[in-house]
């Protein structure tokens, strides 16, 4: 799992995940995560990849549905630098009072500020392939998207991503 986090990690950021994985995420132009949706998928920058290169029918499936389940990452998975937080749902609120009162942000940027929330990620339950050689999540921050992972000479590695929408 450190491979998610590779870039902060380096630079000496703490990062904050909710202990809670994302359940409900989608592709924004789609009603439902389906096969045909994910497999025409393709990769952002460089060489162009599709899902349907890399993954089967039955792979990809799984993406749907084992990638949506419900899990809580357990600490022993990360490495130092990287802390659980079950407070989702007080990170919630806070996000949710500041789209709120638009134009009165003060009343929750020291609320947020506070407590460093900006620095909290999140990501779905990570799904597995082909003897644990390429792993696929939903990742929420830096503009929801799916990542890729390889297992390279032993060590995981970004293969691609496919954006979903810029923020």
């Amino acid at each position: 799992m450190a491979a998610v986090f590779e870039n902060e990690l380096a630079s000496g950021q703490e990062i904050f995940l909710f202990e809670d994985a994302e359940t409900d995420w989608k592709i924004p132009w789609l009603d439902s995560c389906t096969v045909e949706g994910i497999w025409n998928l393709e990769s952002d920058f460089r060489q162009k990849i599709l899902i349907k290169d890399v993954f089967s029918r039955e792979e990809t499936e799984r993406i749907c549905t084992e990638g949506s389940a419900p899990y809580k990452f357990r600490k022993e998975l990360f490495p130092d630098g990287i802390n659980l937080s079950s407070e989702r749902s007080r990170y919630d609120s806070i996000i949710n009072a500041f789209y709120t009162h638009i134009g009165k942000p003060e009343i929750v940027e020291f609320d947020v500020a506070l407590r460093g929330y900006r620095t909290y990620r999140s990501f779905s339950k990570p799904v597995f392939f082909r003897e644990f050689t390429y792993a696929c999540l939903y990742q929420s921050y830096e503009g929801p998207h799916l990542a890729v992972y390889r297992k390279e000479h032993g060590k995981w590695k970004r293969y691609f991503s496919v954006t979903f929408l810029l923020v």
